[in-house]
């Protein structure tokens, strides 16, 4: 198991430093596929399911300890993105950050719902690092701050 968890680290630190290179496509698109990684509980925003009602004592556990390492590991790959973000993000046309920066967030905000409470303070963590990186952009600052607002009011 321990070469298992270097090598799932070793993919996030190798991710998040060839991130800023990709174009601006590519980059969402990224998102794009972790936000399909998020866990299933977090995604139907604690609706019933007959599956998880079903669920043995002992099967739910395994099931929230996976979607523990999900979470945990999504978490920790958006942080280390936008830890290793620069300014050449400066250059986009839209007030609150390339289109892969809105996809972030989104994820984020789910992210924030998680029952555990290391996901949800990386999950902070990394909204606020990303409305940081967003001086300078059109809106700057309160461009981002304004757009998670409005998606908390939602």
């Amino acid at each position: 198991p321990n070469s298992k968890i270097r090598l799932v680290d070793a993919s996030i630190h190798v991710f998040s430093s060839v991130f800023g290179l990709f174009e601006g496509g590519k980059q969402e698109r990224a998102m794009i596929m972790l936000a399909e990684l998020l866990p299933m509980s977090l995604r139907s925003g604690g609706k019933f399911n007959v599956g998880n009602a079903l669920m043995t004592d002992s099967e739910r556990k395994v099931k929230n300890k996976q979607e523990n390492i999900f979470a945990s590991n999504l978490a920790a790959t958006l942080l280390a993105v936008t830890q290793a973000l620069h300014l050449h993000e400066a250059s986009t046309s839209t007030d609150k950050g390339p289109p892969w920066m809105r996809r972030a967030r989104d994820i984020l905000f789910v992210l924030l719902s998680s029952p555990y409470d290391l996901v949800r303070r990386a999950s902070a963590e990394c909204l606020a690092t990303l409305a940081l990186s967003t001086r300078g952009m059109g809106g700057g600052i309160h461009g981002f701050q304004q757009a998670i607002i409005d998606s908390l009011e939602e």
